[in-house]
């Protein structure tokens, strides 16, 4: 995906233009100089690649005071989204458990892990594949029925407290939740058992 995306259309009497910014790494405000010396406010937005955007915004205090008005604004109307905010589960940068004709299948960042017979082996898998990459993605389970869902709750116990390697006794811990003629029969695992 373009770290950097521009449009422009026509709403009526006003011209639209839509910037967007994948992955918002800063946003600074500062003044610049034109040349005939008259100070303009600054917004700049930088995108994790280093992509700028930037946005004049006025010169004079009043302009100050409006803009200093609208981030209080967004400060306030952003605070409750953040309580309720989840990404969009994407494949091809999350981690999956897809519930499948009696199986999960597992991939991470839209790559195939492989398939298996219980859940608890799909997590199980999914964690190694994760601390093998070294990527904490979201982690995503869907249903047979396509519905979609935060998995971090029945994740994070396979990995230790620091979030990046797997528990001490991982494997103990699934031989214990899958039966052992469950555990390794059947599946299309990429990986070693």
């Amino acid at each position: 995906m373009p770290a950097l995306k521009m449009s422009a259309h026509t709403k009526g009497d006003t011209r639209v233009t839509t910037i967007d910014i994948n992955g918002l790494e800063s946003l600074d405000f500062s003044h610049d100089y034109d040349r005939d010396g008259f100070r303009h406010l600054k917004l700049k937005l930088t995108g994790e690649d280093g992509t700028e955007v930037r946005i004049y915004c006025g010169r004079f205090a009043d302009d100050l005071e409006s803009l200093h008005s609208l981030f209080e604004e967004l400060v306030t109307e952003t605070a409750g989204e953040l309580e309720s905010w989840e990404d969009d589960p994407d494949p091809e940068s999350d981690g999956w458990i897809q519930e499948d004709r009696g199986g999960y299948s597992v991939s991470l960042e839209g790559i195939a892990v492989g398939t298996f017979s219980s859940r608890d082996r799909a997590e199980y898998e999914l964690a190694l594949a994760m601390t093998a990459a070294g990527v904490f993605p979201n982690l995503i389970y869907c249903n047979d029925r396509g519905n979609t869902f935060q998995n971090y709750d029945s994740m994070r116990p396979w990995h230790d407290d620091g979030g990046t390697d797997m528990i001490p006794n991982a494997l103990e811990r699934l031989r214990e939740l899958v039966p052992e003629d469950e555990l390794f029969a059947g599946e299309d695992e990429e990986g070693d058992d």
